[in-house]
């Protein structure tokens, strides 16, 4: 089934969201007591494209025929509201957000507003298409779990892209069946931004990937890997986390330039390998399931202290999966996904 939304052609600006680091989640489903339906109250737009870029505003495309108007995000929400589902009836939007898209595609941003802080929600799959109300579905379930999570928060100063993965696979019985969901809330705080790094004026940074991966069709989870690359020219990798641990908690201490800043995450039933390498001003970490455990669920959040001293602070990030069912055993990939925090 696939639903029309209202075109509307927009321009949209990169978005900067106050809250702190947390730890993200799934709900089953949106069943919450008092939770309306995010998409019930939500303005649908179809869009065939979204691009973003370093130097100038976010780009949104619609199928519309009037192909040159454009509008900005706050004359759209002045007119629609604060809720707003983009959407290319569930079809593929083409997007530039992938460095390499790893056979994934991009399906919908959910802009949310919760407690006068807008978030935004990227929606990937690694299929061809989707049922309209199967998305809009899937988008209720994470804005539910978004909310009940920022209204639970203390407030920081920082900017938070969420994204959404959904890993499909064939099965040796020839069916295509979801083997896997991943929700990604990577958080950017600007810790400081008239810090001197060797002579020169620059800015840093504290980067928090905190993800949850889930396994589907009476699956478990192999292993999981996690990379944070900032490899730019006016940015360097300073410190990061966690190491490697045997034990049932990992740590990340992220220490120098500024005050340190410390969290703990559990990994029960996994071990954590270290693979970050400073020279290549990247942290990847890599979770392995223990061999007498078969987990359907992990939770991660590793982080880096990064410095900037021009323009906008780059980041790549990109996570695997490895899933077992009864149908098949997968390798999954996010991709590269680019993300640009405006700094200096």
């Amino acid at each position: 089934m696939k639903i029309k939304g209202k075109i509307i052609p927009l321009l949209l600006f990169s978005a900067f969201i106050l809250t702190s680091t947390f730890n993200v989640s799934f709900a089953n489903q949106a069943s919450s007591n008092g939770y309306d339906a995010f998409s019930k109250n939500a303005e649908l737009i179809e869009v065939n494209e979204w691009n973003q870029y370093e130097n100038s505003e976010e780009l949104c495309k619609t199928n519309s025929m009037q192909k040159n108007k454009k509008q900005t995000i706050s004359e759209v929400e002045d007119k629609l509201g604060d809720n707003i589902i983009l959407h290319n009836n569930g079809d593929p939007i083409k997007t530039n957000i992938f460095e390499r898209k790893d056979g994934n595609e991009l399906f919908a941003i959910a802009l949310n507003n919760i407690n006068g802080i807008e978030q935004k929600t990227y929606y990937i799959k690694n299929i061809d298409d989707i049922d309209m109300k199967s998305l809009l579905n899937d988008i209720d379930t994470q804005e539910e779990v978004n909310a009940t999570v920022e209204n639970n928060i203390p407030m920081a100063s920082s900017s938070v892209r969420n994204y959404k993965w959904d890993f499909y696979a064939t099965g040796k019985d020839g069916v295509k069946r979801q083997q896997g969901s991943l929700a990604t809330s990577i958080s950017f705080a600007r810790r400081s931004k008239s810090t001197s790094i060797n002579g020169v004026k620059g800015s840093v940074w504290d980067i928090d990937s905190s993800s949850q991966l889930l396994s589907r069709s009476n699956g478990f989870i192999n292993n999981h890997a996690t990379r944070i690359d900032v490899n730019q020219p006016n940015q360097t990798l300073y410190s990061w986390g966690p190491y490697d641990s045997g034990k049932t908690t990992a740590t990340v201490s992220l220490n120098g330039l500024v005050n340190p800043k410390e969290w703990s995450f559990p990994i029960n039933g996994f071990s954590v390998n270290d693979d970050s390498k400073k020279g290549s001003k990247y942290g990847r970490w890599t979770y392995n399931a223990h061999i007498s455990t078969a987990p359907k669920k992990m939770n991660t959040r590793p982080g880096v202290r990064v410095t900037n001293t021009k323009g906008k602070l780059v980041t790549k990030l990109s996570q695997t999966a490895k899933i077992a069912t009864p149908y098949a055993i997968s390798n999954h990939s996010t991709g590269v996904i680019t993300i640009y925090t405006p700094d200096r």
